[in-house]
């Protein structure tokens, strides 16, 4: 007992005795109740919450790699300006046709047989008041007008074609003047008689001519009276039929065409203008009071004549005459007879005068060496006059007569 009492005393001091024990552990248990009782408390009661499913686990997608970013591509090197390509060249026009055909030897004008050879007809052509308007004068490739008595003039109206007028007239007698300048063209002459001097110089001359009062070629022939006409004087009336003067001259095997020597002296351009200076305006004072006008239409290139205080027309066809070229010549006339007949100096001679051609005008000088010789037109400096393609009008007007222009 003794060696029992000493072993309890040795372990009450080496140890934990039994009632601090007891404490520990009660306090133990006290403070695991009151844990206990908090975390009830703080998740909503006593109940134990049913358990809930785990979530699923989200599944980060594992972060992919940012792509590493395209290289910009490096800038295309601008490219070089192309140079500006030379602009093409306008194709040339393509030139017209270069005509090499036949020209009318007195016109200028294209045709289609060549009749440079073929000897023209020159009419005359009664102007007096009560003969207009005349038949046929707008055919005539030329138109020539100058005095027969007094102030009354006449005209020698010269065909290449004398055909394209059904009927020419009133003819009217000669004069020697006209006959110069129809041997000047060395033309077939067709009159209605003639002074004593004419005569004496047609026979002279030995002229190709067809004379319609002394000749026989009365009515239902060469010519006819026109009944109408003559009731304002017979002088007025006699008509020529031209198909049948061409027919009756070649059954008369009359020299028809020209002789080896003979060329005409025009020469003709389709701009004809001599000169900057306008004239689109003439006026020709013969004597006394006749006097021919003439008005240029820029549109036509053309001069219109008036006389008598109207249009010079064709009776033909109603149309209005327009000449491309206007030729005033002055030279010397005087009466020489007492019927009051005249002289006219051409042959032989030369003088002043103006051409007109495209609206302008220019100082010119004529001459005529001899009878059978063309008239010669020059400019200041000598050198021949271009005609305008077309017809041409020529008047002779005494050197007391006048012409101006604007």
């Amino acid at each position: 007992m003794a060696k029992g009492g000493k072993h309890a005393a040795s372990h009450k001091k080496g140890g934990i005795d039994k009632r601090t024990l007891i404490y520990i552990i009660a306090a133990a248990v006290a403070f695991i109740a009151a844990v206990t009782a908090i975390i009830l408390l703080t998740s909503g009661g006593t109940k134990k919450p049913d358990p809930q499913p785990e979530p699923e686990p989200i599944i980060e997608p594992e972060p992919q790699p940012e792509p590493e970013p395209e290289p910009e591509p490096e800038p295309e090197p601008e490219p070089e300006p192309e140079p500006e390509p030379e602009p093409e060249p306008e194709p040339e026009p393509e030139p017209e046709p270069v005509y090499t055909g036949p020209y009318n030897p007195l016109t200028g004008e294209p045709i289609d047989t060549d009749i440079t050879n073929v000897r023209p007809y020159a009419v005359m052509i009664n102007n007096h008041r009560y003969a207009t308007p005349q038949d046929g004068i707008g055919k005539a490739d030329i138109l020539y007008e100058a005095l027969a008595e007094g102030s009354i003039t006449r005209f020698l109206a010269v065909f290449t074609d004398i055909t394209a007028a059904e009927d020419v007239g009133p003819v009217r007698s000669s004069r020697p003047y006209y006959l110069d300048i129809t041997r000047g063209l060395d033309a077939v002459y067709v009159h209605a008689g003639g002074s004593d001097d004419a005569y004496i110089a047609m026979k002279k001359a030995n002229m190709t001519r067809v004379d319609g009062v002394n000749g026989g070629y009365e009515q239902g022939q060469l010519f006819y009276r026109d009944s109408v006409r003559k009731q304002k004087g017979l002088e007025h009336s006699l008509m020529l039929v031209t198909d049948k003067l061409v027919s009756y001259c070649q059954k008369q095997d009359y020299r028809l065409t020209h002789y080896a020597d003979f060329a005409y002296n025009m020469t003709f351009a389709d701009d004809s203008a001599p000169s900057t200076a306008s004239a689109t305006s003439i006026e020709i004072t013969f004597r006394g009071t006749k006097t021919t006008s003439f008005k240029y239409d820029e549109e036509t290139r053309l001069y219109t004549p008036t006389q008598f205080g109207a249009v010079m027309t064709d009776a033909l066809d109603k149309s209005p005459l327009r000449f491309r070229n206007v030729i005033t010549i002055f030279t010397r006339v005087y009466t020489y007879d007492s019927y009051g007949r005249l002289k006219t100096e051409l042959s032989g001679k030369s003088g002043s005068g103006f051409f007109f051609s495209d609206g302008k005008f220019i100082l010119i000088n004529w001459s005529k060496e001899n009878e059978d010789a063309p008239f010669v037109f020059t400019d200041d400096s000598g050198r021949e006059i271009v005609f305008g393609r077309g017809k041409t009008y020529i008047a002779i007007v005494p050197t007391d007569g006048k012409v101006t222009h604007d």
